[in-house]
Formats: structure tokens, sequence, C-alpha cells
């Protein structure tokens, strides 16, 4: 059952595990879900494909692809700490807590909902590669 994961909200295929994920809060809006960076080539190797060079860099669900389905289900961007890049994931586009989520809503308003994702860390600009 995938209820403390990270999904897709294509296909339900699982993309990380809830101890990989994390909420990158750069600014009070600037709040991006992505994957720890410890875990970024794990999760990447097990369920994530990248295209494309520098800021035109997609994220792409591994079984939507190989099945034909080209998703996009994120950004490969490179604003973490010295210019480090990390896969940002659209609100409507994974599945997090069974939490489905639309287009209109913004991960920095999930933050503030206490309930709801409170047990996804949250890491900042000067924690962000902070390793337990």
């Amino acid at each position: 059952q995938h209820c403390i994961n990270m999904d897709c909200s294509q296909c339900g295929e699982e993309l990380a595990h809830l101890y990989e994920i994390m909420f990158f809060c750069k600014a009070e809006k600037d709040v991006h879900m992505t994957i720890k960076p410890e875990y970024i080539s794990t999760v990447k190797q097990r369920s994530l494909v990248y295209q494309g060079e520098g800021r035109k860099s997609k994220v792409f669900c591994r079984l939507c692809l190989d099945s034909g389905r080209g998703t996009i289900i994120g950004r490969y961007l490179p604003f973490a700490p010295a210019g480090q890049n990390f896969p940002a994931f659209g609100t409507e586009k994974v599945v997090v807590m069974k939490s489905p989520l639309t287009k209109k809503d913004r991960w920095w308003q999930q933050v503030t909902a206490e309930d709801k994702f409170s047990s996804v860390s949250k890491r900042g600009m000067a924690n962000y590669s902070l390793t337990l």
C-alpha cells in the first residue's frame, strides 16, 4: 500500500519513500517538493528519468516513460546551495502520502498546513545537504 510515499499521479508508481523526500524551503513562498540530496542518485536510479540539459532538464516517472507516456513530473533545477541541481516536482504531478493536489495548489501552502504533510522533512538553504 502506498500511503507514506511519493507516487506518480499518472500511473500510481511509487517514486520515493517518505524518508527520501523533503520540502526545500528557500523562502516563505519559494518551496519545492524534492528528494533529499543524499538519496537523489538512489531514487533516480530506481524510479526517475532525466532528459534535457541545464534549466530545460525535465524529470519523468520511469514507469510512465517505459510504457509510452511522456508525462513530465518535474524539473531539474540549479538553485540549491553552491548551484547544485535538484529535482522539483509539480503539485499535481505527484501524490504525497495519498494526498493529491491540483496545479493551483502551492507547496509553500502545504508546508504551513501542519497536519497533512507534517511528517515530511523540511530543509532550507543552510541545512540543505544535512546528512543525519
